[in-house]
């Protein structure tokens, strides 16, 4: 720590009390409001978006999570059509056809994620797709991979399913 606290060059503080423990502190000066570099504004120059204006297909059976995924993906540009099943979903779309599925591999009663997907496509054509899970049991793996599918695990990083988006949308447009 005081290598650290030396390069930086702030005053380090410590306060210790027998059989109660320690607390750290480093004094940091104030920043010049003028001088603020916003972090999140250079990363977006850095990295493009590819997915903004994409029309992303959420199955899951649980509201929550449909809801929780449209408010995310919207907030990155994209429009949204959520379902709990592959029926619903094929009854919302109106002759649209979605640039991407997001699926959840359990869905109600003996219906998954893998069949929604297969469904859709049968229906509309090739749709590139992931499925999300919880479930890392060797079984589900096998079936995931068996139907040519890539899966997140839960709990789901926004970041991890963003780069995925651009990764796939980036390869769209080379092809």
């Amino acid at each position: 720590m005081r290598r650290i606290v030396s390069l930086l060059e702030h005053p380090l503080n410590v306060r210790s009390t027998l059989g109660r423990g320690s607390r750290f502190s480093i004094e940091v000066p104030l920043a010049d409001p003028n001088k603020i570099h916003s972090g999140a504004a250079t990363i977006e120059q850095k990295v493009p978006n590819l997915i903004g204006g994409k029309l992303i297909m959420v199955i899951d059976d649980e509201e929550s999570v449909r809801l929780g995924m449209q408010s995310l993906l919207e907030s990155w540009g994209c429009k949204c059509i959520t379902a709990m099943d592959s029926d619903q979903a094929l009854a919302s779309i109106n002759g649209r056809v979605p640039d991407f599925i997001i699926a959840d591999l359990r869905l109600r009663g003996d219906r998954n994620g893998i069949d929604a997907i297969r469904e859709l496509r049968a229906k509309l054509g090739e749709i590139p797709a992931v499925l999300i899970s919880g479930d890392t049991a060797t079984e589900q793996l096998r079936k995931v991979s068996a139907a040519g599918l890539t899966m997140m695990h839960k709990p789901l990083k926004a970041v991890r399913l963003r780069a995925l988006l651009n990764h796939e949308f980036a390869k769209k447009q080379r092809a």
